[in-house]
């Protein structure tokens, strides 16, 4: 349960949240040999106007891909289309990858690919296919394009094709995969990963603060267990609510595509379709206002009780829990800012609309504060020199709340299995906890820490599962998958 974003003016708390590392960069470290390539890049024969390839995109060892810009190789056709190679040095086969340029419309081939420049001795249906590549494109979306590799690319080789328009390396991401991924990563920053830094590099700049971490639960679980050859296509965002899924992030996290337009990270939904076979998530956690409520509940030093925690938030939790639940429309915020607390119910049924043949794991969340083994008071963290504490009967009252979230998981999963779809099913992450809240001896949840600076500021991780903790929720989901 860490500390939101765009939103936090006080002690606001996020409860929260493909694995498609995108970087776009001039001087990378190469991780092969500590080799950076240098411009020309010879992995692209001359065609037309250009002498060699515009764009090199590297497949490191470690499954990343590095994007390299040759500034002076312009458009092989003299006028708006890039050359483009890659080299494997990833240490095993690749067959397939995936590249986008926001508002580049790099797919949009209109008939001037490199094929009529030079005579392509393969198989080229667009006229801009090289040497064993072949393309993937989805109908009405111009910025992406999966590029396989038919006999499929070995280490240490190249080959080259081509790209609509004058396309430079801060216009593209790449990722190794498809665009259609087998395995969806879905959620809020439980299931982003919060607190566990380093984040996957687009998902942690100055307008997007998703903090996608390598070691969540989801990338574990691929890792570890998922036997289909692509990484999860990883969406899941710190502060994100059930309304996410359906529409642009509300915390205005996103990028600043190359003509200075700002794109927001997409509805979650946005990344399912009919080949997704795994789809993991946690959510609901924010729309309960889990940050407002934790951070009324915490006690400084200079009080002998909470300020008002149970008294003010009681209602309003229930009535939340009870949208979560399918009973009443609730919103929250106001104005533009006006969003629907969705029913899991109709998170499920809007999953499954987009997945058909997915299986569908939602995870609960665990007891932060477990009053079995709390005396009077618990000491949760600190700000500055002062320790910051719960009462006994706050994190009571916190635990029934939690309870209850995660039986309105249960129970819309439990209404979808007897409605007949066997591939839902409820990961339970509160077992896998006991015994590893916070005042336990082993915790695997972080601390509060607030910074001691002017306003005072709190770190975002706090109250958010540590490594041991994403372990835990990785073992979880690995029973449920079987």
């Amino acid at each position: 349960m860490g500390f939101t974003h765009a939103k936090a003016s006080s002690l606001a708390l996020s409860l929260a949240g493909v694995l498609a590392v995108s970087v776009a960069t001039a001087t990378p470290a190469f991780s092969k040999g500590g080799v950076i390539p240098v411009a020309p890049f010879h992995a692209c024969p001359a065609v037309g106007a250009a002498p060699s390839c515009a764009i090199l995109l590297v497949v490191e060892d470690d499954g990343t891909i590095t994007i390299y810009h040759d500034d002076t190789v312009g458009p092989y056709d003299g006028s708006d289309d890039t050359l483009v190679g890659v080299t494997n040095y990833s240490g095993k086969p690749v067959t397939s990858i995936t590249v986008k340029g926001a508002g580049s419309g790099l797919a949009n081939f209109d008939g001037d690919g490199l094929c009529t420049v030079v005579s392509c001795a393969w198989n080229a249906p667009t006229g801009y296919e090289g040497p064993n590549t072949s393309f993937v494109t989805i109908p009405g979306d111009l910025d992406d394009v999966q590029i396989d590799f038919p006999d499929t690319l070995a280490d240490q080789t190249s080959t080259y094709f081509s790209l609509e328009g004058v396309l430079t390396s801060a216009a593209l991401t790449a990722r190794p995969g498809t665009l259609t991924a087998n395995f969806v990563a879905m959620g809020d920053s439980f299931s982003a990963g919060e607190g566990n830094s380093p984040y996957l590099a687009d998902s942690d700049t100055s307008t997007d603060q998703c903090h996608r971490s390598p070691i969540a639960y989801a990338p574990m679980l691929s890792q570890l267990h998922w036997t289909h050859p692509d990484p999860p296509q990883f969406v899941a965002c710190s502060g994100a609510v059930t309304d996410d899924l359906v529409h642009a992030n509300w915390e205005g996290n996103g990028a600043t595509d190359e003509n200075g337009t700002f794109i927001p990270e997409a509805p979650q939904l946005d990344a399912l379709t009919s080949d997704t076979k795994l789809v993991t998530l946690t959510m609901g956690g924010n729309d309960i206002g889990f940050q407002d409520v934790l951070a009324g509940c915490l006690v400084n030093p200079f009080q002998t009780s909470a300020p008002g925690c149970q008294k003010k938030w009681t209602k309003t939790v229930a009535r939340r829990i009870q949208a979560l639940r399918g009973v009443g429309t609730v919103y929250l915020g106001s104005g533009s800012d006006k969003h629907v607390i969705h029913p899991y119910s109709n998170i499920i049924e809007l999953i499954r609309a987009k997945a058909p043949h997915a299986k569908i794991l939602i995870a609960g969340y665990p007891v932060l504060f477990d009053p079995s083994r709390i005396h009077i008071n618990c000491t949760v963290g600190s700000a500055g020199h002062f320790q910051v504490k719960i009462l006994k009967s706050d994190a009571t009252w916190m635990k029934t709340q939690v309870i209850a979230v995660n039986s309105a998981i249960k129970a819309a999963v439990a209404a979808e299995t007897s409605a007949g779809d066997p591939d839902v099913h409820y990961v339970d992450a509160a077992t896998a906890f006991q015994g590893h809240a916070l005042c336990d001896t082993q915790p695997w949840v972080y601390p509060l820490y607030i910074k001691t600076t002017n306003p005072a500021d709190a770190w975002v991780g706090s109250f958010h599962p540590t490594k041991l903790g994403q372990n835990a929720y990785e073992a979880q989901f690995a029973k449920a998958l079987g």
